[in-house]
């Protein structure tokens, strides 16, 4: 018997944006399991960010206390992820918020754990590193930065490694279909510049994705390349006169925006 074509609405993919929402609120679960073996550790405003502001040291995570206000709560500290984490193993970004929660007790107890504008980590903080289940080498110039979390330590947040694992792994999906719808609105195969002949549907001429201006990325000297929606999904393409990405017209490389960037090519970079 012949069915009627169901009017349920097709399941809409989870946009970047939203999923990098699930990503912070997997982070913020974790910092309170975290808490929960540890209570002196104070509450944190968990943030996804870049770890590459210094070109010649990319970091993992920062620890900052006391950054924000939070009304009737007094001040709050600051736990930043770098979006570049998100390409590794979720126990790895896991370990780095354990190695954030060691300056987080540092701060709480009140003991002085690095030193050369928070560089140079010390034997106070190797021992409160290895208090929260991180094995820690010495690095000849930060000191004692070097962390790894144990397998044992992954079995004592079994339920919050999950929920993490899971939120990284939407998030590598949300953006292979971003990916992948890029290519299907006449950009051109990977690499290449644009689409100029036409997609397989058979359109012929200079096809939709030639006419299109998000195919033009401008830099801040006003030069412009042409690049195609896959290979500028993997990535900001820098300018090497000005310094700035090409971008797409109304985009910004402003922190807030360079998270969505992050955790998109955090998912390519890993898929």
């Amino acid at each position: 018997m012949e069915q009627k074509a169901s009017n349920t609405p097709s399941p809409v993919p989870p946009q970047p944006a939203v999923v990098a929402s699930t990503l912070v609120q997997a982070l913020e679960t974790c910092w309170r399991a975290i808490q929960a073996r540890h209570p002196e550790l104070p509450d944190a405003v968990i943030l996804i960010g870049a770890g590459d502001e210094n070109p010649r040291a990319l970091k993992w995570g920062h620890w900052s206390p006391a950054r924000w206000t939070v009304p009737a709560s007094g001040h709050r500290s600051e736990v930043l992820i770098a979006g570049e984490s998100l390409s590794r193993p979720a126990r790895d970004t896991f370990g780095t918020l354990l190695h954030e929660a060691a300056h987080g007790l540092a701060w709480a107890r009140k003991i002085q754990d690095t030193s050369r504008q928070g560089r140079y980590h010390n034997k106070e903080y190797k021992a409160l590193a290895e208090q929260v289940g991180l094995t820690v080498e010495k690095d000849r110039l930060h000191g004692w930065t070097i962390t790894k979390i144990t397998d044992e330590t992954c079995e004592l947040y079994t339920d919050a490694l999950a929920l993490l694992e899971a939120a990284v792994e939407a998030n590598r999906r949300a953006h292979r279909r971003c990916a992948r719808s890029g290519d299907a609105e006449g950009d051109g195969e990977g690499g290449e510049t644009g689409g100029e002949t036409g997609g397989e549907g058979g359109e012929g001429g200079e096809g939709e994705g030639g006419k299109r201006a998000s195919t033009v990325r401008a830099c801040g000297c006003g030069r412009q390349i042409r690049v195609s929606a896959v290979e500028y999904t993997r990535g900001y393409i820098m300018c090497g006169l000005c310094g700035k990405p090409f971008l797409t017209p109304g985009e910004s490389d402003e922190p807030a925006d360079r998270v969505v960037w992050l955790v998109r090519a955090a998912a390519l970079r890993a898929a």
